[in-house]
């Protein structure tokens, strides 16, 4: 049976406004109150929280990317395996140089986390949030603390994970959301600041959002997990239980979605069909000797990445290839890695068709996801490497500054060893996907997939325009001659 929108969202609200519905949101409604009660408990302990945070540090870690998901590279649950573009990042080795980082990790000496900075890229790494964490026997409960305008620290969002022998057992997540006390009225102050209004009454806290995630597990593996997502303004709930399934080697490789709970009747029966698959890298596979086709290899893992980027306004793909020696893999520093990103309209706001802002990837979102990653444990790295080893492609990360400059000291080079090697494979690949129609398929036009570095050097100016022969990047590449920086 299908039903048109209209029928469906009297079915829906129908159903909210049910005893059944009614039933079900009790306890989320109970938590809600719960919640609350904390936040009004621990909203004036920032300054205390903070210090004590700063005291106790004894080390900590820096990570680039996963500004969408709770806590980045250390965040608890597992649905970034299950929902598109819920990206962790990646943890850095050792802070940048250019201090351009979205999560800093404070530890104690008990190796505990205890605190997450988070800087936001489209404010210019500008700290936003910090959450602190409070340990006690099993639980973990978490204090997000958002930085406003004025400066007022203000909390924003909790947290709360229950372990059980190390294992996850839930985690809960709730944010909060302010709204004008309709009952009260108040003159213009501007020196009034957000606690004071809320302080007044004024602005008056909500609970806008609720997620639970509780975890089964079978001889110590997770199988299944459910999900309960609460909105708390419509009174809707959702619940969704998460069935993982193996391969041959023990890793989680798809997935089934049933619904449990809410208005499940009217539209589940085809979707509890579907087997999906996890989005999550696999473990390391044996060596053997047959020769690597790296170009395909990119190929099927830009296709599988690209293929759920499904957010609307998406104008430009990057492909950023950077080498840092800070990156070091097995006895090798100074090695390239690449990651994929894309930009929308919403993000660069309406800039001007050959601006810096909407062209320049330091403006970007830069919400990456790796290919080739500086780790031990990255199966992209290891195929890369190899594929290294095949080509007779030795000294990985050496770079002769001598003969990197002319006698004028222009940068002349084209990256340390490895580097232009692998651009110029992603480059073939590139011009793959646009030359077979995937791109315009995909995003619905013929959008420009940007090959770029931090900086927009000659070699990889001339990529880019290789990678799209149809002319996509035409507007790019007249933007990058009317800023200057080529010419």
């Amino acid at each position: 049976m299908t039903y048109d929108f209209d029928e469906r969202q009297r079915l829906f609200q129908e159903y909210l406004n049910s005893e059944e519905n009614k039933e079900r949101i009790a306890p989320f409604e109970q938590l809600c109150d719960e919640y609350l009660a904390l936040r009004e408990q621990y909203n004036n302990s920032f300054e205390e929280l903070n210090r004590a945070a700063e005291e106790k540090v004894v080390r900590r870690e820096y990570a680039k990317g996963g500004e969408v998901v709770h806590r980045g590279a250390y965040f608890p649950g597992m649905l970034d395996l299950i929902i598109g573009g819920m990206n962790r990042g990646r943890l850095l080795k050792k802070p940048p140089k250019d201090n351009h980082y979205n999560y800093e990790y404070l530890f104690d000496a008990d190796d505990r986390l205890i605190c997450v900075k988070s800087y936001a890229s489209d404010l210019k790494y500008r700290l936003t949030d910090i959450e602190f964490l409070i340990h006690k026997d099993d639980e973990v409960l978490s204090l997000i603390f958002e930085r406003h305008i004025d400066d007022t620290w203000l909390i924003h969002g909790m947290s709360k994970c229950k372990y059980r022998n190390g294992l996850l057992l839930r985690y809960e997540t709730v944010w909060f959301g302010m709204k004008e006390n309709e009952s009260m009225k108040i003159s213009v102050d501007t020196s009034k600041t957000l606690a004071d209004l809320i302080n007044m009454s004024y602005l008056k806290i909500e609970c806008s959002q609720i997620d639970i995630e509780e975890y089964q597990y079978t001889e110590g593996l997770v199988n299944s997990f459910c999900w309960h997502h609460y909105t708390p303004d419509l009174k809707a709930l959702e619940e969704n239980l998460v069935t993982f399934h193996r391969d041959e080697d023990g890793d989680l490789s798809t997935y089934t979605i049933k619904k449990i709970g809410g208005l499940k009747s009217l539209w589940a029966e085809e979707e509890e069909k579907q087997v999906y698959r996890v989005s999550s890298k696999k473990k390391k596979k044996k060596k053997d000797s047959k020769k690597i086709d790296l170009q395909a290899y990119l190929e099927n893992r830009l296709r599988d990445i690209l293929s759920t980027w499904d957010e609307e306004g998406i104008y430009a793909i990057s492909f950023f290839l950077y080498a840092n020696e800070a990156w070091e893999y097995k006895n090798y520093s100074n090695v390239t890695e690449f990651s994929v990103s894309y930009n929308t309209e919403a993000d660069c706001d309406g800039a001007g068709e050959f601006s810096e802002e909407r062209w320049n990837y330091a403006f970007w979102r830069q919400d990456e996801v790796p290919i080739f990653q500086a780790d031990e444990e990255d199966e992209g790295m290891e195929v890369l490497f190899d594929w290294y080893a095949q080509q007779g492609i030795k000294n990985i990360g050496y770079e002769d500054f001598n003969s990197c400059y002319d006698d004028k000291m222009n940068y002349v080079g084209k990256g340390p060893v490895g580097y232009y090697e692998l651009l110029s494979q992603i480059t073939s690949v590139a011009k793959k996907l646009q030359e077979s129609g995937f791109i315009k398929e995909q995003f619905g036009a013929p959008i420009p997939i940007i090959i770029h570095d931090l900086e927009y050097v000659p070699y990889v100016i001339e990529a880019t325009a290789q990678a799209n022969p149809n002319g996509e990047a035409k507007v790019f590449l007249a933007a990058m001659k009317e800023l200057g920086i080529t010419p």
